[in-house]
């Protein structure tokens, strides 16, 4: 029960929609349906405190990009393969320009990364965001073939699919 008139902090808001995931879930998996993941908007701007109390509840975050400041923080992001969706158009527009994201650095580290669309009424200029995501990261970064593939496998493992479907795709 909030009772201060600020708003609470990020921390405080992650672990309450955590807890309710949590109890959401509970009923899910008792009507034999699928449990949501917690995949907050974690690390494109704010405190990188942010990350870290994603780091304690979150199953995956999407953006990531703050990650970059916090070498610490960014290798028990590593070592837990925790899924990161990014998306460069959103970061590019927003943040980031592409040669200074993190995207390709994490890749090549082995973190766990995928490609994702972000606003994409206001970011992308196609019908298929997504495929937009792929080739501006795939000419930006001379991403190979294998790359996307990569990519596009990490975005499957870190989807909410059920395990069949995902083993299928």
């Amino acid at each position: 029960q909030w009772t201060q008139p600020e708003n609470p902090p990020y921390g405080y808001w992650l672990f309450y929609m955590y807890a309710n995931i949590c109890i959401l879930n509970q009923l899910r998996v008792a009507r034999g349906m699928t449990p949501f993941e917690f995949r907050p908007h974690c690390g494109e701007a704010g405190d990188v405190d942010h990350l870290v109390s994603a780091y304690l509840v979150a199953h995956q975050i999407n953006h990531g990009i703050l990650l970059r400041k916090a070498p610490g923080l960014h290798y028990l992001y590593y070592l837990s393969q925790i899924g990161i969706a990014m998306s460069p158009l959103s970061n590019n527009k927003l943040f980031l320009d592409y040669n200074k994201n993190p995207f390709p650095k994490y890749f090549r580290q082995g973190m766990n990364v995928s490609l994702s669309t972000d606003d994409p009424l206001m970011l992308h200029y196609t019908k298929d965001a997504l495929v937009e995501e792929y080739s501006v990261a795939t000419q930006v970064w001379k991403l190979t073939a294998t790359d996307q593939c990569e990519i596009a496998r990490n975005s499957v493992l870190q989807s909410c699919w059920e395990k069949k479907k995902k083993k299928h795709f």
